[in-house]
């Protein structure tokens, strides 16, 4: 049933998409671009095309008529997926810097069909793999976990922000400005973000403990615990946050059982933590 509702709104999508250039827009029945920009965040003018504004735009407002909440979600991650490469943000780069001399872009719709077929393609792999089990997706901050009981946790595998090291919200701001949020709202939610004032290490010290101690709290006490971990350079100083993390976690309860590395070609260094009965183990990648 899914399915089928999947092929016939990207089937309504397509048929409601109108794709041009600007140069040559003929009498097709276009958006009119002054009323389009009242309603987009006021950046997005900068970053794309307006033969690829208006494409996306009119995805974008297909999208929010499908009725069927999942679909429209998967839709939207789709539609997410490709507002950086269809921009006029320069290759090669995580952060984001704007490309003076950006190509040109068309067939915006055939891209983001793409990625539709492409999440398809992979959700229909993983069902065969992934029998006799039911996966669900919960959009809540690890610092409170009160949705989920003491002890009821087998195991949790975890990628903590780095410390300062990475402007998570800066990143995703195309995304953010597409989908109605704010960058600002979002870094200042984040633990380690505002990244740029003096009592951030202090901010990230302290949420990550109660984030570690509602871990704590949920596993099983035969449960396993997997952190992956970089040490940052902040303002010329390198945290051991492997270290400090070890001993946090001691602190809280957790007991450690061992340790792998993996050396980065720079700074950077990779660890995951686990736990079991008790004893946490900690692994370098």
């Amino acid at each position: 049933m899914v399915s089928t509702r999947l092929q016939d709104d990207i089937a309504s999508i397509q048929g409601d998409t109108t794709l041009f250039n600007c140069e040559n827009t003929g009498n097709r029945s276009i958006l009119d671009y002054h009323s389009l920009n009242d309603n987009l965040h006021h950046n997005i003018p900068k970053w794309y095309h307006k033969n690829v504004i208006y494409e996306l735009a009119t995805i974008k407002n297909s999208i929010d008529t499908v009725e069927h909440d999942q679909i429209r979600d998967f839709l939207l991650v789709a539609f997410s997926s490709i507002l950086r490469r269809v921009s006029n943000a320069c290759p090669g780069f995580g952060n984001l810097m704007i490309n003076k001399n950006a190509p040109s872009k068309n067939k915006i719709f055939e891209e983001f069909s793409r990625s539709v077929e492409s999440m398809t393609q992979g959700m229909s792999n993983f069902a065969k793999e992934a029998t006799n089990c039911q996966a669900r997706v919960f959009n809540r901050d690890s610092r409170n976990l009160g949705f989920i009981n003491d002890e009821t946790i087998d195991f949790i595998c975890t990628h903590p922000p780095y410390m300062a090291a990475v402007p998570y919200a800066e990143y995703q701001k195309l995304s953010l400005w597409w989908l109605g949020y704010d960058q600002y709202d979002l870094d200042k939610s984040l633990i380690g973000g505002r990244r740029n004032r003096s009592d951030t290490p202090e901010r990230f010290f302290h949420d990550k403990t109660i984030s570690l101690s509602e871990m704590k709290r949920v596993l099983r006490r035969k449960g396993y615990c997997c952190i992956v971990i970089g040490n940052p350079v902040y303002r010329g100083k390198s945290w051991k946050l492997n270290e400090i993390i070890k001993q946090t976690c001691t602190d809280i309860g957790f007991t450690f059982l061992k340790e792998i590395s993996r050396e980065g070609s720079g700074q950077y260094f990779s660890w995951v933590t686990v736990q079991q009965d008790g004893h946490r183990t900690t692994k370098y990648l």
